[in-house]
């Protein structure tokens, strides 16, 4: 499996009374690398710079 997640390189996150969206947009502004939004919870790692949704 290749997942930064196994490497300690990614994070799965959420913040009470602070929506994923508002989290995801956060993110997007302040990390480089990969942000991804879904619905319960962000995903930010240290690979190439992207984002997505789903």
């Amino acid at each position: 499996m290749n997942s930064l997640h196994m490497e300690g390189r990614a994070i799965d996150f959420a913040l009470p009374k602070v929506s994923q969206r508002q989290l995801g947009a956060t993110a997007n502004a302040i990390c480089r690398g990969g942000v991804g939004t879904y619905s319960n919870f962000v995903h930010i790692d240290s690979g190439r710079n992207r984002h997505w949704s789903a």
